[in-house]
């Protein structure tokens, strides 16, 4: 389990096994902000688009080993979400009445659907397209480490996210959609424009699918940013907008000729 990282801890102290990950809190048993809750951070691996995971699970085991406040006999127990997911500019959190038991491991299993979540600031209801969006660019999962006040230290072990794969041997992902996509978009929900187009910032989803704009001189450019690839005809720019150095005219106009060659004075690219 290695790449797992701890939120709330300044240079914390995390020993990795094949399963297994820990951290050591130590008697000061909160983290740098004692009003935030210790979370596990997951790595690279369990980011980026995630659509084909809808509807299957994420399971894992946790464990925390509280300190008791003074006075008292048992530890103070923690109210946190359990599992926090990212994307596009969304959060939800998903909240589990039960609780580990101080020192125990704790099996869960959370569904990838949208009824089992809520939004993280408000009681506002998670539609399936807005699961959608979060899944198509997951940037954060964080599953909780601190379940009590203070904690000694926390356990994290056997973490699986279901994916679906069209060459894979487990049961059938009926869940996970395969759209017919109009022109411009790809994907299997469509949440990828297709080469040639741009993504634009309004629209629903993620926003809509548009032609590149590269003065017809390139048939391609970046899907997020716009900017286009390769281009043709002596010209440059984000938009192939400009003639290139040693070349005059106007590369806006779109004409496969719109930029000719200096005569300074020869008809040369070396002279400029």
């Amino acid at each position: 389990m290695e790449g797992w990282t701890v939120t709330n801890v300044k240079s914390p102290q995390i020993r990795s096994g094949v399963n297994l990950v820990n951290v050591y809190i130590g008697e000061i048993g909160t983290g740098t902000d004692p009003n935030q809750a210790i979370y596990w951070e997951a790595p690279e691996s369990y980011l980026g688009n995630k659509l084909t995971s809808y509807g299957d699970k994420l399971e894992f085991t946790v464990q925390s080993n509280g300190i008791p406040e003074r006075g008292d006999s048992v530890s103070v127990p923690l109210r946190r979400p359990e599992v926090i997911i990212s994307g596009n500019d969304s959060a939800i959190m998903y909240t589990n009445e039960d609780r580990p038991q101080n020192g125990r491991p704790f099996d869960m299993s959370v569904d990838l659907v949208e009824d089992m979540f809520q939004y993280s600031f408000s009681a506002r209801t998670v539609t399936r397209e807005d699961m959608m969006v979060i899944l198509a660019g997951v940037s954060s999962i964080q599953i909780r480490a601190q379940y009590y006040n203070k904690i000694y230290d926390a356990s994290l072990e056997e973490v699986a996210m279901d994916v679906t794969k069209k060459e894979g041997t487990g049961f059938p992902a009926w869940k996970v959609e395969r759209c017919r996509c109009p022109a411009g978009y790809t994907g299997l929900s469509c949440e990828k424009c297709s080469p040639g187009f741009r993504r634009s910032g309004a629209g629903p989803y993620l926003g809509t699918c548009e032609p590149c704009d590269c003065n017809g001189h390139s048939p391609t450019c970046d899907p997020e940013t716009g900017r286009c690839y390769n281009c043709e005809h002596n010209t440059e720019g984000d938009n192939c907008e400009l003639c290139k150095v040693g070349y005059f005219g106007e590369a806006t106009s779109g004409a496969v000729d719109a930029c000719n060659i200096c005569s300074c004075p020869y008809p040369d690219e070396t002279r400029k």
